[in-house]
């Protein structure tokens, strides 16, 4: 076991092969259809870790009801408003415009049940300046 200093704390990090590493821009760009509702994103180097945040920019809107997002080929999970409430196509309340950029942060109930919940939001008559982040 590690000591419990800054080294045997980076060693541990570096032990884990599932970490991502959390000092690089966890950003990507979406050009999935809107009306697709599985959204596809790739983040280099990235795997599902619970709470790790993520920024998307998203290049259409959104039409499609219940809509996922796969992140680097991670499989999809549901986006999801509040954590309760599934994302939707209303891009004044629960959807969101073209160009938009939201942040996402990935949450894991237990081993088979996880999403993104959506913590950021933009200014729908201004799509794309986020108004809000999650520190």
């Amino acid at each position: 076991m590690a000591e419990n200093t800054a080294v045997g704390l980076i060693e541990q990090i570096n032990a884990s092969s599932n970490l991502y590493n959390l000092a690089s821009t966890a950003y990507g760009y979406c050009t999935t259809a809107a009306g697709t509702a599985e959204k596809a994103v790739t983040i280099a180097g990235f795997k599902y870790i619970d709470g790790v945040t993520i920024h998307v920019k998203f290049q259409n809107a959104n039409t499609a009801s219940n809509p996922t997002l796969n992140v680097s080929s991670e499989g999809a999970k549901p986006m999801m408003l509040y954590g309760t409430t599934a994302m939707g196509t209303d891009d004044d309340t629960d959807g969101w415009k073209a160009n938009a950029v939201i942040s996402f942060t990935y949450v894991e109930v237990d081993s088979t049940h996880a999403y993104w919940y959506r913590n950021s939001g933009y200014n729908s008559k201004n799509p794309g300046t986020v108004t809000s982040v999650r520190v």
